[in-house]
């Protein structure tokens, strides 16, 4: 059995990604206020995807069309107000929108001059031919962010499914990626089951762990909690570097590549550059977000030089903490060997 590939008939998938403690939210929280733009979501469905497909537990024929369908569902669910979070504490919430009014609008469509409704006929018939959304969305351009994690890392696996998409990857001195993973506690999250987590995890004898330690499993669940963290952050950085070959040609075209430390210290200017990179604008809305964002500020190299000290004495692996300030070097040098102008 073949499954049918279906067309992209949503408009752009922008996808925010970047390690975890790499500075997202801060971006998460801005780039709504962009015009075109939809509301932040996370794509939950896409990770968990490619852990299947890095598990080999789904074939790529399915991962490409299922997903293909959910972005094409999503995108329509959207534009009618379908499946919206209206929770005001979360920041994929609409009230953090810059115009949440459009999606109150939204759930008048298909339902004009309807006073009344009845359990029984809810559902309303149109036909593909005239059906105004899918028209939006074929005539008209929208972009709908989402947060997501690892996609460089597993880039291999990501730019086989045949997305419409572009990505914004933050990147941040590791020493602070890492010092900021401990102080979240953010290395140990498997422990214990909880139906909370959205990470899948896997089984390593009767120990939970996070699903993308799987080719490094018993060091990981060898080494203390600083080290865990470190490790981290170590192999999901070596990893994204080793798919450089992969990026690289894409940067600028699919692949905007952005320093926390530049994003914050100069927000104005980048997100001037992001809405570029996206085609679009920024809007009225757009300082206003910038400083819900707390942003601009100011860094303090010197902290960064008293994590490193830090963890230069918690961490035992000499050969771990090698590895991580390498990364940091060539973090300094030119983002990994990107080679973007920072």
């Amino acid at each position: 059995m073949e499954l049918n590939n279906p067309k992209n008939i949503s408009s752009l998938n922008v996808f925010i990604d970047g390690l975890a403690r790499s500075g997202k939210s801060s971006m998460c929280q801005t780039i709504v206020s962009l015009k075109n733009s939809e509301h932040i979501d996370m794509a939950t469905n896409l990770e968990y995807i490619i852990t299947g497909l890095v598990s080999k537990k789904i074939s790529p024929d399915f991962a490409k069309t299922y997903l293909k369908t959910y972005f094409n569902q999503t995108g329509y669910n959207k534009l009618i107000g379908r499946g919206v979070n209206f929770r005001p504490t979360d920041f994929t919430g609409i009230a953090n929108f810059r115009d949440p009014k459009v999606y109150y609008d939204r759930l008048k469509i298909f339902s004009y001059g309807k006073k009344k409704y009845h359990y029984k006929k809810t559902h309303i018939k149109v036909n593909s031919l005239t059906d105004p959304v899918l028209k939006s969305l074929n005539t008209k351009y929208f972009f709908f962010p989402f947060q997501t994690h690892y996609l460089l890392s597993y880039f291999k696996e990501f730019k086989n499914l045949d997305l419409n998409y572009k990505i914004i990857e933050l990147l941040r001195n590791p020493i602070d990626v890492v010092f900021s993973t401990i102080s979240r506690g953010s290395y140990n999250f498997h422990s214990e089951k909880d139906i909370r987590l959205l990470t899948l995890s896997i089984t390593h004898k009767k120990r939970n762990v996070p699903w993308f330690v799987h080719d490094y499993v018993e060091e990981y669940i060898k080494s203390t909690n600083h080290e865990r963290a470190t490790l981290m952050v170590v192999n999901n950085l070596e990893k994204m570097i080793k798919n450089r070959n992969l990026i690289k040609p894409l940067i600028g075209k699919k692949i905007f590549i952005l320093p926390f430390e530049k994003f914050i210290t100069n927000t104005k200017k980048e997100m001037q550059n992001i809405a570029k990179f996206l085609k679009t604008k920024t809007t009225k809305h757009t300082d206003i977000f910038i400083k819900n964002a707390n942003c601009p500020r100011k860094l303090n190299s010197d902290k960064t030089n008293e994590k490193l000290k830090f963890l230069s004495k918690k961490i035992k692996n000499k050969y771990l903490l090698k590895r991580l300030i390498k990364l940091e070097n060539e973090y300094k040098k030119d983002l990994y060997g990107f080679n973007i102008k920072k």
